[in-house]
């Protein structure tokens, strides 16, 4: 399956980014996780939401750095359900 697939785009409303995410293959995410912070290094939790659609996405105010994780049925992190580290 390999990771989920991030991408991050500035929205017409200042100060806010739209995060999509999506993992290909995958029948087992249940919730994705959103993280962010100022450097790739400091990333925190800062939502949640249930799995909707192939492609997800979340609204969220700017920030450096942002990652996602699929998290199954259990409230778990997937395998290789961590996304790679993109720039806001």
């Amino acid at each position: 399956l390999g990771q989920p697939a991030i991408a991050v785009r500035n929205s017409s409303k200042s100060g806010q980014v739209d995060v999509y995410e999506s993992y290909n293959g995958s029948t087992q995410v249940a919730k994705w996780r959103l993280l962010a912070g100022s450097s790739s290094k400091s990333l925190h939790k800062v939502a949640t939401k249930s799995w909707s659609a192939f492609e997800n996405h979340f609204k969220v105010a700017k920030a450096n750095y942002f990652e996602v994780q699929a998290l199954g049925s259990g409230g778990k992190v997937l395998a290789h359900g961590t996304s790679k580290v993109v720039k806001g």
